[in-house]
């Protein structure tokens, strides 16, 4: 895994992928990445000896508890700044794509100030 941003999108998208099934496979996130399949089994290695994930005999890919918790803070970040990009005016689709590059490098302390700032965000304040 060459970088954070890449592991990040790993674990993202097994995240999204087993909100709609239990079974995630390397060739399902190939699918959804567009990445080939040698390129997701040397990721999955490589998240797995990190401790993020671990692939079972079947080859279902599972997220450890640290992997799950580091996944759900990504893919709240992202539908926090996608609605923040969108409230400012920006289209849903460039909101999304500028979105999941910001999550990457975005502060914590920023993110409790977008939550702060846009109540009817999910994940933000209630009102």
């Amino acid at each position: 895994m060459k970088n954070q941003e890449s592991r990040d999108m790993y674990l993202k998208t097994i995240y999204r992928l087993r909100e709609t099934s239990r079974h995630v496979r390397a060739v399902d996130i190939a699918a959804a990445l567009a990445y080939s399949r040698p390129s997701v089994s040397c990721a999955l290695k490589k998240l797995s000896s990190e401790g993020y994930v671990s692939v079972e005999e079947g080859g279902n890919v599972l997220p450890s508890p640290s992997g799950q918790r580091h996944a759900a803070e990504l893919w709240e970040r992202s539908r926090l700044l996608t609605r923040l990009l969108q409230h400012m005016g920006a289209s849903e689709e460039t909101a999304a794509e500028n979105a999941c590059r910001l999550e990457h490098v975005i502060s914590p302390d920023c993110v409790e100030l977008i939550r702060s700032y846009l109540p009817e965000c999910p994940g933000g304040a209630q009102t």
